[in-house]
């Protein structure tokens, strides 16, 4: 048996370049590999003999090519350097028959993946170029990006987003001890999706939103309760009408919610929080109706379960109105959120979301939509935290 023969299969992992590959995995298990990139563990090394073998390129502008490659394929030549391209070649090492079995199973070559740290993001806090999981520095790199919105630095209100970045990186504990960042994200992005499609990704997973200050620059946030500097007040005669919108659409209403993720403690399998249930919610739409989002791209069950919590609460509010205002309404201009005061229909300074401002056709003629804010669905204490 000519047990030097060699299988070879390169994998492009994604267009630009990659902070650093992790680790590699083979038919599901991580594997470790020498120096050499020859792998060490498992049914790939049987005593002295290794059987599989890995190298790889970043996707540096100009990259090289893999000479493994140009020796063993004609076809195959310098030029071939896949310029851009982040790339793993792993390479299969035939072996004696009596060995198949044990070494390839399926009589065919395993599955690869590899573990990365994705592209280096820049920090408008510190001005600096890392590797980082903040949802908020991935977004705003992503939206800078030549195929992603083509934005530049100035277009962006820092203030905003620096803020975002840091309350991501707030600590929450744990039930099991220590703590965690609020947010974290690991998203893949694919270049054939609409822009919306992409940044909605690394805004679920943290509550986010984006909008435009009244100077044209890009704004964002997080699920954190902004700090409320305005108060709509009947008692002022800012209100020229206030109505009610309906509330739950029998549809569309949910009473409970979960969500599935790719969890990297768990071999990066896809799994589903714990269920959150709201009682009043089923009692008001006459049963249990389970909502599940599709939150890929956060990191943790915790972070999940908190993310969940905010949703049921932010998407099933107390109370939606319309509010008509004069002129005061230019006060809410780049606002998030307000205190709603108006006695006569029993709302008595309440927190809420602006979820639309609208101008109809004169200043002096405004609308406002408020949706009451659930302020403890920001609260998270380990008490609450469910086993995964």
């Amino acid at each position: 048996v000519d047990d030097t023969a060699l299988y070879y299969k390169l994998l492009v992992l994604c267009t630009g370049k990659i902070d650093s590959i992790q680790s590699y995995w083979l038919d599901g298990e991580r594997v470790t590999v020498d120096g050499s990139g020859g792998v060490t563990s498992g049914r790939w090394i049987d005593g002295s003999e290794q059987y599989a073998f890995f190298n790889n390129r970043l996707g540096l502008a100009t990259e090289t090519a893999y000479s493994e490659m140009v020796s063993a394929f004609t076809d195959w030549t310098n030029a071939h350097r896949l310029d851009g391209h982040a790339t793993v070649l792993a390479k299969f090492r035939r072996c004696a028959p009596e060995l198949v079995p044990d070494i390839y199973p399926s009589a065919d070559a395993p599955a690869v993946m590899a573990e990365v740290h994705g592209v280096a993001v820049y920090d408008p806090r510190d001005e600096s170029t890392a590797y980082s999981d903040n949802p908020i520095l991935q977004l705003l790199d992503y939206l800078r990006l030549e195929d992603g919105g083509d934005e530049d630095l100035t277009s962006f209100d820092l203030d905003f987003w620096e803020a975002a970045a840091d309350d991501c990186e707030g600590q929450v504990p744990l039930a099991a001890g220590g703590t965690e960042d609020r947010y974290r994200a690991g998203v893949v992005v694919f270049y054939d999706q609409p822009l919306k499609e992409n940044a909605e990704k690394f805004l679920r997973t943290c509550n986010g939103r984006l909008w435009e200050t009244p100077d044209g620059k890009i704004a964002v946030a997080t699920g954190a309760i902004p700090t409320i500097t305005v108060t709509v007040d009947e008692d002022e005669d800012h209100l020229t009408s206030i109505g009610f919108e309906p509330g739950l659409d029998e549809l569309d209403a949910y009473s409970a919610i979960n969500s599935t993720y790719v969890d990297p403690l768990a071999d990066y399998t896809v799994q589903t929080s714990a269920t959150l249930y709201d009682t009043t919610l089923e009692t008001k739409i006459g049963g249990t109706v389970v909502e599940t989002i599709d939150r890929a791209g956060a990191l943790s069950h915790t972070q999940n379960e908190r993310l969940n919590k905010q949703t049921i609460a932010d998407e099933n509010p107390a109370f939606k109105v319309v509010v008509g205002l004069r002129f005061f309404g230019l006060r809410l201009l780049g606002e998030r959120a307000c205190y709603l005061n108006a006695p006569s229909v029993g709302i008595v300074n309440q927190p809420c979301w602006i979820r639309a401002h609208r101008i109809n056709g004169h200043v002096s003629e405004q609308e406002v939509v408020l949706w009451a804010m659930d302020t403890s669905s920001r609260t998270w204490t380990t008490a609450e935290e469910q086993d995964p």
